[in-house]
């Protein structure tokens, strides 16, 4: 289920694919999580030379090109996902669909959103994080 997010601190992050030799660009908030060849990173501690990957089963291996803050003074506008999943690839690179942690929230989404559906699940996942954010727990 799609959603959209405004974020003022997004990062735009190229890599070429050896495999297919594509150039595949993603666009998503700096805190959201790529799969590196070093575990997941956020995006904005992605770097150039880092590895990534265009598939689920992380063979096809991508190495990042390029890195860019986007613009700072402006919110972008990216689209977030709510699903079962928490593992996608976003503009063809294996990402998580959180930002932050993934572990938790992850094996939350598989299980709550078979109880209460995946829109009900989202919320009462984001009221969570934010109970345990405001009690300096995360």
């Amino acid at each position: 289920m799609p959603h959209i997010v405004r974020s003022s601190q997004g990062v735009r992050i190229e890599a070429l694919c050896s495999a297919s030799r594509q150039n595949k660009v993603l666009r998503l908030t700096g805190v959201h999580l790529v799969f590196t060849l070093a575990g997941l990173k956020a995006a904005a501690s992605v770097a150039v030379e880092d590895t990534v990957f265009a598939d689920l089963s992380e063979t096809e291996r991508c190495s990042v090109v390029h890195v860019a803050s986007e613009d700072a003074h402006h919110e972008q506008t990216y689209f977030g996902l709510n699903c079962l999943e928490s593992i996608v690839l976003a503009d063809g690179i294996k990402t998580s669909t959180f930002g932050q942690y993934h572990w938790f929230p992850a094996v939350w989404m598989k299980y709550a959103s078979k109880v209460l559906g995946v829109k009900c699940a989202s919320s009462v996942g984001d009221s969570i994080v934010q109970w345990l954010n405001k009690m300096k727990l995360l």
